[in-house]
């Protein structure tokens, strides 16, 4: 059972490596690691969806945001062409300067915006976004003060999408 697990962990990290434009930043290693880290507490079918069917790829540093990039591909060798769509996830430059845990729910939250397919940053997309980090286990980062996440944090945007949605902060009487 450890062979497929390190033969899969082994996968993830060259197929991660791979998603990473701009491999020669200073700060990509840290990226790839915290990546890493992340889809590795992924379950693995929805790891795969996002590497197989999101197609996603990272680039650093800029903003972080999620989204769909639509490229036409040659089909058959003709001038046919199958329309297939790439996920950006662009991450902001100070991001690597954050705690590990507000990293991590950074990468995570945006992942989870490319699962969940979300193309216009409306205000319960942010919360579809957050709770699907709690399906995938991510509690932790949610919860921590540095995240700054849409279910706890007290930054002005965040308290205003939860009091838009109708969802009243978890760690101050919501419910999870």
């Amino acid at each position: 059972m450890a062979d497929k697990k390190d033969e899969y962990d082994d996968m993830l990290e060259y197929e991660l490596s791979e998603r990473i434009i701009e491999r020669a930043l200073t700060d990509s290693d840290k990226l790839l690691k915290i990546v890493l880290e992340i889809f590795k507490r992924l379950p693995e079918k929805d790891a795969d969806v996002l590497i197989e069917d999101r197609d996603v790829y990272f680039i650093p540093p800029f903003a972080n945001i999620a989204k769909p990039f639509i490229k036409n591909i040659p089909c058959n060798g003709n001038e046919d062409f199958v329309t297939a769509t790439t996920w950006l996830i662009i991450l902001r430059s100070d991001l690597v300067d954050e705690s590990k845990e507000a990293f991590i729910y950074t990468v995570a939250h945006e992942l989870a915006h490319c699962f969940l397919e979300h193309s216009i940053g409306e205000p319960q997309q942010e919360i579809d976004a957050d709770n699907q980090l709690l399906e995938w286990g991510f509690e932790k980062e949610v919860k921590d003060p540095s995240s700054d996440s849409y279910l706890c944090g007290d930054g002005y945007h965040q308290r205003h999408v939860r009091e838009e949605c109708q969802v009243k902060n978890p760690l101050k009487g919501g419910d999870w």
